[in-house]
């Protein structure tokens, strides 16, 4: 971890880049996900980016664009009723157009759930870095950080990558290992996610005693490339 230490505040920077998001809506739907209802896939990927529909915010002049962010798209009501829109839309999108018949019956109750499934990774990932979620707005303009990810982690973006890849392909594999390699790409993010907050929270921990007077506040923030490493603020 770097040496330097300040008192600690929030900076402002973005959330989960959109690959890590998209890759993750497309690793759930190589989980055997794909066979539950027509279209799972698109499902996955699109209800994993959505709640970032507040990045029409960008838009926004002067300092609204930071207090829209990460506010009410991202809010515990956005999370239950965004699925709900989605699955409409889909249905809808179905009905107008039809479906590929190489694909399985369209499902509404597995339409939910896949929606909920792929909505709700995105704000627990955005959760993870240390621009923090608003889980409680509109009714709660309170902050909560997870400081657990840089926000482009290229290990995970590899590890998603390769899963896709080799899902694709794993008919041609004969080794039994590649029989499910999204799921098991999906344990090992888990098990990455968890080795990282360990990891900050001995940091910060670290950081506490070796210090006379404990700061209001301490940041063991991830830096870029080096997830064993973290800077101090």
């Amino acid at each position: 971890m770097n040496g330097s230490i300040s008192l600690r505040f929030k900076y402002t920077s973005p959330g989960m880049d959109p690959l890590c998001h998209t890759l993750v809506g497309a690793t759930l739907g190589c989980t055997g996900l794909q066979k539950t209802t027509a279209y799972s896939r698109v499902t996955l990927i699109v209800a994993a980016n959505l709640p970032d529909i507040d990045v029409i915010a960008h838009f926004m002049e002067g300092t609204a664009s930071y207090a829209f962010r990460r506010g009410i798209t991202h809010g515990i009501p956005a999370l239950i009723i965004l699925p709900f829109l989605l699955t409409m839309a889909v249905i809808g999108w179905h009905r107008w157009f039809g479906r590929n018949p190489k694909d399985p019956p369209l499902s509404t109750r597995w339409l939910l759930i896949l929606s909920f499934i792929g909505v709700w990774s995105h704000p627990t990932l955005d959760w993870m870095n240390t621009y923090g979620m608003r889980w409680l707005m509109p009714m709660v303009n309170e902050w909560f950080y997870g400081d657990t990810l840089f926000i482009m982690d290229w290990i995970i973006w590899l590890v998603l990558a390769a899963a896709l890849f080799a899902s694709r392909y794993r008919r041609s594999l004969n080794l039994e290992w590649y029989v499910r390699p999204a799921t098991l790409a999906l344990v090992f993010l888990v098990g990455y996610i968890g080795l990282n907050a360990g990891i900050t929270r001995m940091a910060e921990q670290a950081a506490l005693e070796s210090l006379d007077d404990a700061p209001a506040r301490l940041l063991a923030s991830p830096v870029p490339f080096d997830f064993r490493r973290r800077q101090l603020v």
